[in-house]
């Protein structure tokens, strides 16, 4: 990013160099309130060079880095996408994660986005330790009122089972049986892992609060009642 800004962009050369139409800014501090100052010389070097104009952006942003004025912006920049790690429309989940976001900080930033026109794209874990029936049901609901807002297909859900990585926090709850406990035959199976996290996702452990079974019949039930939401602006 500090390479391609300064000495591509500013020349307006960037989808002449790499043949570009889109870009998608990966690096998860983009916005980090440390770095706004970053994003708003971004912004002035792309205005300049009108390479705005001929390529289209993407990036991913936590929910409590977007205002009004960075929306904005963004949607003068041509941003086509903007990725949001929502994870659980809950509180007492998100504390479990350690997210340090609330619910309302959330549901603000999709608003705002939404406000702005900018196609958004929010991800969600179903099954981390301390989730339950009413933690996910609280979810659905929210993503369901959400969605009512954006009339057409510019408000995107994603969601997927809790993947457990080795040398995590996480793993080593489960292997300590810390309200998380893995299925039989899971821990370090390298094959079932790869299927869990990318075919057909089934959960390579079970919870205190929810079994196995319930975990994926709630995936189902969230890939059923998200397919109804798009069928209905499609």
């Amino acid at each position: 990013m500090k390479a391609i800004i300064p000495t591509v962009a500013a020349k307006g050369k960037a989808n002449e160099v790499y043949n570009s139409k889109y870009v998608s800014i990966l690096d998860p501090s983009f916005l980090y309130s440390q770095n706004q100052k970053r994003f708003y010389k971004f912004y002035a070097l792309l205005k300049k060079s009108d390479l705005h104009d001929k390529i289209s952006f993407a990036c991913q942003v936590r929910a409590d880095e977007i205002n009004e004025d960075i929306a904005k912006k963004m949607r003068e920049l041509n941003f086509e996408r903007v990725f949001i790690g929502v994870e659980s429309f809950n509180q007492r989940v998100l504390n479990r994660m350690n997210k340090k976001i609330s619910v309302n900080q959330i549901e603000k930033a999709i608003k705002i986005c939404i406000e702005q026109k900018l196609n958004i794209y929010c991800n969600l874990i179903i099954g981390h330790p301390g989730e339950d029936e009413k933690s996910l049901n609280e979810t659905l609901s929210k993503i369901k009122s959400l969605s009512k807002l954006r009339e057409d297909a510019g408000l995107e859900w994603g969601f997927t089972v809790l993947a457990i990585y080795p040398r995590t926090k996480l793993w080593d709850m489960v292997d300590k049986g810390e309200g998380i406990y893995w299925i039989d035959g899971y821990r370090l199976n390298w094959n079932k892992f790869h299927c869990s996290v990318y075919g057909k996702q089934k959960p390579s452990f079970y919870l205190d609060t929810l079994s196995a079974e319930k975990i994926e019949e709630w995936y189902n039930k969230f890939n059923e009642e998200i397919s109804n939401l798009y069928k209905a602006v499609r």
